[in-house]
């Protein structure tokens, strides 16, 4: 009878970690959204996003000359090793202009061709991925 106690313990011992394991190895995917200024004028950004909770996010901003600026950050649970089709599809009313000049960029943000991607794994286990996204806007891209 005195054993009984101590192999439940074991038991429940093992089930316990084999669930923490389980549930801590579930990993993070990191999603960073750039913009990079490869033209000799100042740009302007205008857009917004929205998130599955419907959450929305403004983005406004001034991009330098021969610059690159991080315009959106999105983390999620799981490493993801699939970079996303088409990601300027997150992305709403786009608007790019130059800061000195009436000219309007007129590159598809929404297609998946204009978009740079990249995919680094920061470790396997658990699993943490960062998903890079860059759309460069060039001189000849203006109208």
């Amino acid at each position: 009878m005195s054993k009984r106690p101590w192999l439940f313990l074991c038991n429940f011992l093992v089930v316990s970690s084999i669930a923490i394991l389980g549930t801590s190895c579930e990993g993070n995917t990191d999603r960073y959204y750039y913009v990079a200024n490869k033209t000799t004028d100042t740009i302007h950004l205008q857009t917004w996003r929205s998130d599955m909770y419907g959450d929305s996010t403004v983005i406004d901003t001034f991009i330098e000359a021969n610059s690159a600026l991080q315009i959106y950050t999105i983390n999620s649970r799981g490493g993801s090793p699939y970079l996303d089709d088409s990601p300027g599809m997150y992305f709403y009313n786009w608007l790019i202009t130059r800061k000195t000049l009436p000219d309007t960029h007129r590159l598809d943000w929404q297609s998946d061709e204009s978009w740079g991607k990249e995919l680094i794994e920061l470790s396997t286990t658990p699993s943490n991925i960062e998903h890079h996204y860059r759309f460069e806007v060039n001189e000849k891209d203006f109208k």
